[in-house]
């Protein structure tokens, strides 16, 4: 276990921050790097170092690498893996019918981790600050959700071989003093049943193992004028989830009209909860 102490009530961000214009441009949720090889690892390095002096000039608690390197919150990571092709793109209807459809990466093969993802992006960020580094990966729910199956057939399967990929990915960064790991599912919070199937056991599968603190984000979303979807609401959600090894949750609350009062059946049993 680390020694992460902090105040009582501590500030940090969900973890992605804009890509500066001389980095990259968005495409929806897509980022373009504008440089290659050498002039754009230098690009991501001084972005990084923005990011984390815009925090601390802030004067949060717990700080992100603002995931400057990535070119999306998922496919950063399923990049790392074998059985997935990025190249190999098709369209699906995600997060429970939101409104639109994304053109998403084909899984083609067993899926399995085959070297580190944000392993570098945590060393390089912990070099350029004294304050605590939180870590964030997509949860096995999200990956199944956002990619195309072609050979498993079956969610849970392919949801428990991605979550044993995270969970050397976890353990990698855990090894190297990584403070917190946030675990992004915001399928999870579509899909209640299929959190209470299989969600829930993939997620304490992500966690073997490792004993630095860890969150779930659980959201709603870029807004990207669809729909809310705020009647999948918390508390049912929270009650699958508390049964679960997960350390503590970040919830949403700015754009939905949840009553926060919902966090205060999680204080005796989760170590942190985080409302944005």
């Amino acid at each position: 276990m680390n020694d992460l102490t902090l105040p009582p009530i501590a500030t940090t961000t969900v973890g992605s921050f804009p890509r500066p214009s001389w980095l990259g441009d968005l495409d929806r949720v897509i980022v373009t790097f504008q440089h290659e090889g050498q002039q754009l690892r230098e690009a991501q390095n001084d972005a990084t170092m923005v990011s984390l002096f815009e925090q601390e000039h802030a004067g949060l608690d717990l700080l992100t690498d603002g995931e400057q390197r990535r070119t999306s919150f998922i496919d950063h990571i399923l990049a790392s893996w074998s059985g997935i092709d990025l190249g190999q793109r098709k369209l699906k209807t995600i997060r429970r019918g939101r409104g639109a459809q994304m053109m998403v990466p084909c899984v083609i093969d067993k899926v399995e981790r085959r070297n580190t993802a944000v392993l570098e992006d945590l060393i390089f960020a912990k070099a350029h600050t004294n304050r605590p580094i939180k870590m964030a990966v997509p949860g096995p729910m999200t990956v199944v959700d956002t990619t195309y199956d072609e050979v498993y057939g079956d969610e849970e399967a392919l949801a428990m071989d991605v979550a044993a990929a995270l969970n050397l990915e976890i353990l990698d960064l855990q090894r190297a003093g990584c403070d917190v790991v946030q675990i992004d599912e915001p399928a999870m919070t579509r899909y209640h049943e299929k959190t209470a199937d299989y969600g829930a056991r993939a997620l304490d599968r992500c966690l073997e193992g490792v004993n630095i603190p860890t969150i779930v984000h659980l959201c709603y979303g870029y807004p990207l004028n669809q729909t809310l979807q705020h009647e999948y609401e918390y508390p049912e959600l929270l009650e699958i989830l508390m049964d679960t090894k997960i350390g503590g949750f970040s919830l949403e609350f700015a754009r939905s009209d949840y009553d926060p009062e919902h966090s205060k059946r999680l204080r005796r049993q989760a170590g942190h909860v985080w409302v944005c």
